[in-house]
């Protein structure tokens, strides 16, 4: 309960926060993503599913774990055509 670590973290996890939302926000500059499209959201459960994967089932975060990821956000984000460019 140390406010100086409280505020440190929440210093972290805005800064962290806002260097994730870049490429979304380059995407809706660009765009590619609708006007409406939640980027914080998108980001939160973007990165949830790294967080949780490794440390609650420590399942690989291999490539199509990845893949499948990305399109599950670009799904979400509306942007369906895009996540089938993903084929190699």
């Amino acid at each position: 309960h140390d406010p100086e670590l409280r505020a440190a973290h929440a210093a972290f996890g805005r800064q962290r926060r806002a260097e994730a939302r870049v490429p979304f926000e380059r995407a809706a500059c660009r765009g590619e993503l609708g006007p409406d499209a939640d980027l914080d959201g998108a980001v939160a459960r973007f990165a949830a599913a790294y967080f949780f994967t490794r440390l609650m089932t420590q399942d690989p975060l291999d490539d199509d774990f990845v893949e499948a990821q990305v399109r599950a956000t670009l799904a979400e984000l509306g942007v369906a055509e895009a996540a089938g460019a993903l084929s190699p």
